[in-house]
Formats: C-alpha cells, structure tokens, sequence
C-alpha cells in the first residue's frame, strides 16, 4: 500500500514538475549551458545519469542530434515523461536505473557525462562519481551541477524577475503576473510534494571544497567551476585524469606533496 503512494507521489511530481520548472529563465539557461558545456561531437555516447523528467536530454536530442544519448534515471514516472519527449529519436535510448548501485555498463562506454542536480541526492555521492569515472573514456567530459547547499526557491525567483524584467522592460510585470496565476496549483503541489520527499531522505550538500576534493579523489580533475541557478549550484566541467582503480595512487601522491 505504502509504495502505491508513493508510485502516485512521483507521478504527481513528475506531472507538476516540468510546468514549474520550465518556465523559470534560470533552469531554461542551466539546461543550456549544461548542454553546451558537453561540447560533443557527432557520434558521441552521452550518459544523462539522472535524467528526471528528460529536460536536459530532450535539449541535447535537439541542439546535438548527432548524438547518442542514454538517459537513465530510477523514478518510472519521470522516465515516461523523458521517453515522450525523445519517442521520435532513434538515437536516445531511456531506461530505469538505480544509481545507488553499479551502473550497468562498460568500462570506458561513454565519451561525456551530464549529472545535474542528482548528486546530492544519492546515498553515496563518492561511490556514483566513481562509478560515472569508470564508464567514462580516459579524457572524457564530465558536466556537474550539484546544490551548494539546500536550495533556496526565492533566490531562483529573484534571478527568473531580473531576467525578464531584462528582456521585457514594458511587459514583465503582466508576464510574471499571468505566470503566476497560471501555474498558482501546480506550484502548491510541487511545493508540497517535494517537502515530503525531502523528509523521505538524507541529502548531500558539500562546501566548493569538499566536492573538488570528492572530484578529484574519484578520478577526475575540475576544468572550470562557478555558481549558478540564482547562485544555488556550483556548476562543474571535469575530465577524466585517471581510471578508478587509481584512486590509491592518486590519493598517495596528494598525501606525500602535503
């Protein structure tokens, strides 16, 4: 009975979520800047590892259609969502995966990684970013974006308001006004559930430090970082500096320069 609410909880939040959160400025330029921040080419394979509703993969389907995309996430509601957005695109795969666990693929299968705003959320963040080491090719790309600490909606709001006030300096205030009143429920709901679901686990929130340390100790080296999504996320370009099974090594080397 227990988990038939639950199934109905993320149906719920996966129908509500893309109406918040899509019209928002903010989260439109993250998927963007995400996207771009991959940089790939034609040909390449693109893990989406935690691709909820399917925003950024659908994004990347469109602006990269060269690419072939598997986006995998574990919530069945939000991957029904992600798998109509790319039904038409034989080259997007979407399936249910569980990253609290070992990632069902090879070594070295992928040429870029995208993680956005799913690290936090894991039971082992340390253990994932390994895991998404190993299925990277050496050199390859990996693009993080994790919250700085717990996200703080009226900071988003706040940069969603200066940005159309930027580009709609007669029209902003009846945008924003017909916005509201056209999502008032569903942001109630979203609100709402996402309140339970905080309360349902533990999250993960690290300092600029302990997460370039977490990133480099698992393999990878940090090529640019900022803060972004109305300054509630570090946003993080990574390559892939060594294997996973080099872990030891790496962490022997730091230790004899300290």
């Amino acid at each position: 009975m227990w988990r038939i609410v639950e199934n109905r909880l993320w149906q719920l939040y996966a129908r509500v979520y893309d109406t918040i959160l899509l019209r928002f400025l903010p989260y439109r330029r993250l998927l963007r800047v995400s996207a771009e921040a991959l940089n790939s080419a034609p040909g390449w394979k693109v893990l989406d590892a935690g691709c909820g509703t399917g925003n950024l993969t659908s994004h990347i389907a469109r602006t990269r259609p060269e690419t072939l995309l598997t986006a995998v996430d574990f919530a069945p509601a939000m991957l029904r969502r992600a798998a109509r957005k790319v039904k038409n695109n034989s080259k997007v795969t979407v399936r249910q995966v569980d990253l609290n666990r070992l990632l069902p693929f090879a070594e070295s299968e992928f040429d870029a990684v995208v993680c956005v705003n799913v690290l936090y959320a894991v039971e082992d963040p340390e253990r994932l970013l390994r895991e998404l080491n190993r299925v990277l090719k050496p050199n390859g790309r990996f693009v993080l974006v994790n919250p700085a600490n717990q996200p703080k909606m009226r900071f988003i709001v706040q940069e969603h308001i200066s940005e159309l006030r930027l580009s709609q300096p007669l029209l902003w205030p009846f945008l924003l006004a017909g916005q509201v009143l056209r999502t008032l429920p569903q942001l109630l709901v979203f609100t709402l559930v996402n309140a339970h679901i905080q309360r349902q686990q533990e999250y993960h929130f690290y300092s600029v430090k302990r997460l370039v340390e977490s990133i480099g100790d698992s393999g990878f080296k940090v090529i640019r970082s900022e803060r972004v999504y109305g300054e509630q996320c570090w946003f993080m370009i990574c390559a892939k500096e060594f294997t996973s099974r080099g872990i030891d090594t790496h962490r022997e080397r730091w230790a004899h320069l300290a």
